[in-house]
């Protein structure tokens, strides 16, 4: 054992050594803590926001969805043949597609940490720190949405190899011909794919300086710093042009209220753009970004499975990064590598922004505003890293930074969390629809409450419907759309009443519907799926207004059995396996079986239902079904106990459950006991004289 654990001790050593201290490890120290931040949680991840629009565009809607998309929805015309050739490549795996987003987030990051190796020769610790306070910066938080994003990735890849490529050419100038012309070549999939990274490439003059500073005097650097960045400078003139004026729909989404402002009050328009830029950039890039690694704990509950796990990920990262960073021996960096290396970031930190101060839009780090943070990586890495690296290497700077990078890999894990929990409620809630749903007649709309599932809106739950049911026909390609009833009436700007044609754009086309084929929803969390319905719904009280006004166009009819309408399927491999029958099984199909007038089936749906206990959840209309079954099936005695379950439920629905009586009054046979029953339920729920 004393021979041993030495032994240990030294592999250990050795390993970490190459990791961190050897440029040939070092990369895959960058990929390993990209996976630890962001893979873990791979296999209980699904999909999520814009990712289902793409895949229903290039898996259904083909070439012309795309078109459409990236040309008239979206104005990135070229970012949509990278799409074009990886979706359809990939296709519905959600686990490639975490892959695929981890993966073009590394190469940027690597990129990053070339490009360091390449203009301070030598700095292997200043290189290291920029890969890692790039991949493991914590500003970024929807990196799950990783159809999207693993593309944005993809082009910020290009653009900082692009700077690297360039570099490396100023390196090696017998093949500087051959690598200028890739580098050339990745600037124009940068400029032309994504407006987001443009302004990036004003950081490569600034890096070809520093290396032709190496050997020239600054105005001799400065002449050839201008001759080697000329044929970027040319192209990057010529995108811009284009883009501005000879692009017609470059300002179709977004407006360039910065102009407009400089036009109407330039000073006053000035003086605001340098206080948000001070404040994106000291504050939401840098300070509150990287705050969150450290609040992060503060939310755990560290006696749950994900923060046990949480801990042992911070506590294993932690000690990882710390012995790492210690066999990493470099001495400190000269002040003039680091002030450079800082002036660099700080250029960079301020061309990041311009592309949203341009358009009055907020880099933040919450939710999907945090996609506007990307560009500020590179700078701030750079800036972050050139601060550290100009320290010596001793034991607290080493133990900050590790803590640093272990917490920021923490947060990142707490976020991937986050959207697997979205997933289990995404999947459940859509499970549900299946048991609802079989089947459509072309050109239903579903209109729903609010959905409750995090990171969907109208446009990406249609486009998932949609999705589901042209995997299998087709030709039903803009079929269908599940909509907010909010959202439609906002922008309608009509109160929905019978036969109004609407429409709605989904990006990649159009949903043409009318308010004669709806189909209303009702959906809590934790509660079932309900379809409401148009009679007893309207005076539900627990319902919002504007839901109750809008019940009465709803129509079950055009809910149709399998294969007689757009069947809608689940694939098991993206849901998962379905979940137990249960009353929010059994439920939709009494429904089912009650608009087609089979009470039978009805009212034995509601004997398995029962089976498994007495009304769940808070919404006591979800028993009105199999009241009605059982009174069709001369149950009398079971109708009325579970409508006492109902009343007792919600004792405040008594207009609901008059109507709910009075249509049983109306549709069956008069008997002794029918008329025992009618008698105690108006009386009990006060019902007004017929």
């Amino acid at each position: 054992m004393r021979r041993l654990f030495p032994g240990l001790i030294r592999a250990a050593r050795g390993v970490l050594g190459f990791l961190f201290a050897d440029p040939h490890g070092q990369p895959l120290t960058l990929l390993a803590a990209g996976l630890a931040a962001y893979g873990l949680l791979i296999p209980w991840l699904g999909i999520f926001t814009d990712d289902w629009t793409f895949l229903w565009t290039a898996l259904v809607l083909g070439r012309p969805g795309m078109e459409v998309y990236f040309t008239l929805g979206n104005d990135r015309p070229f970012w949509g043949l990278l799409y074009a050739f990886f979706v359809p490549l990939i296709g519905m795996r959600p686990w490639a597609w975490h892959l695929f987003g981890i993966f073009w987030l590394w190469a940027s990051g690597l990129s990053a940490w070339w490009i360091a190796r390449l203009v301070w020769l030598e700095r292997r610790r200043l290189a290291l720190l920029v890969g890692l306070f790039f991949i493991l910066y914590p500003g970024f938080v929807v990196q799950w949405a990783s159809l999207v994003f693993g593309h944005m990735w993809l082009v910020y890849a290009a653009a900082l190899a692009s700077i690297g490529l360039s570099l490396k050419a100023l390196r090696r100038p017998r093949i500087w011909l051959p690598l200028s012309a890739l580098a050339v070549l990745l600037a124009a999939v940068n400029f032309l794919s994504l407006e987001y990274f443009i302004l990036l490439e004003l950081a490569r003059p600034l890096l070809m300086f520093l290396i032709f500073r190496e050997e020239e005097q600054p105005r001799r650097a400065a002449a050839r710093t201008l001759k080697a960045w000329l044929p970027y400078l040319l192209l990057l003139g010529g995108v811009m042009v284009w883009r501005l004026f000879f692009f017609p729909l470059q300002q179709h989404k977004y407006q360039l209220v910065l102009l407009d402002g400089l036009r109407a009050e330039p000073l006053e328009t000035l003086a605001r753009l340098v206080g948000t830029m001070v404040s994106d950039i000291a504050y939401q890039s840098l300070a509150r970004a990287w705050s969150l690694a450290f609040r992060a704990p503060l939310g755990v509950d560290f006696g749950s499975p994900i923060g046990l796990l949480y801990l042992g990920l911070c506590a294993g990262l932690g000690l990882i990064f710390y012995f790492g960073l210690r066999a990493l021996a470099d001495p400190p960096a000269p002040r003039r590598a680091a002030l450079s290396a800082a002036a660099v970031g700080l250029a960079a930190l301020a061309a990041a922004g311009f592309p949203f101060w341009m358009s009055g839009l907020k880099p933040e780090p919450v939710l999907m505003p945090s996609r506007f943070l990307m560009p500020f990586m590179f700078g701030g890495a750079l800036l972050l890293a050139a601060v550290f690296s100009a320290l010596p290497a001793r034991r607290l700077v080493n133990a900050f930074l590790a803590l640093t990078f272990a917490l920021a890999a923490g947060s990142q894990f707490l976020n991937a969390n986050e959207f697997r929990r979205a997933w289990l409620i995404h999947a459940e809630s859509m499970w549900q629809l299946a048991w609802r749903v079989p089947g459509l007649v072309p050109g239903t709309a579903i209109l729903t409450n609010d959905w409750v599932i995090a990171y969907t809106s109208d446009n990406t739950n249609s486009a998932e419907l949609n999705l589901l049911i042209g995997l299998k026909n087709p030709a039903a390609r803009f079929d269908h759309a599940i909509l907010s009833i909010r959202e439609t009436r906002l922008r309608t700007g009509q109160v929905i009443t019978p036969g109004q044609p609407f429409s709605r754009d989904l990006m990649s086309g159009v949903f043409y519907g009318s308010t004669d084929k709806v189909v209303l929803f009702y959906w809590q969390r934790d509660e079932c799926l309900r379809r409401l319905d148009a009679e007893l719904d309207a005076v539900n009280q627990t319902l919002p207004e504007e839901i109750r006004r809008v019940v009465p166009v709803s129509n079950p009819r055009l809910i149709t059995p399998k294969g007689q309408g757009n069947d809608f399927e689940l694939p098991l491999a993206i849901f998962g396996p379905e979940p137990a029958h249960d009353w929010c099984y059994y439920q939709p199909k009494a429904d089912e079986a009650a608009v087609r007038g089979d009470w039978a089936a009805a009212a034995a749906f509601a004997d398995q239902a029962l089976a498994f206990g007495p009304l769940p959840g808070s919404d006591a209309m979800l028993g009105a079904v199999f009241v009605e079954a059982y009174a069709h099936q001369n149950r009398w005695a079971d109708a009325w106990a579970l409508a006492e379950q109902m009343r007792a439920r919600n004792p405040y629905l008594n207009l609901a459950y008059c109507r709910l009586w009075q249509r049983i009054e109306r549709q069956t046979p008069a008997s002794p006991e029918r008329e025992t029953i009618l008698e105690q339920a108006y009386r009990v729920n006060q019902c007004p004289a017929p």
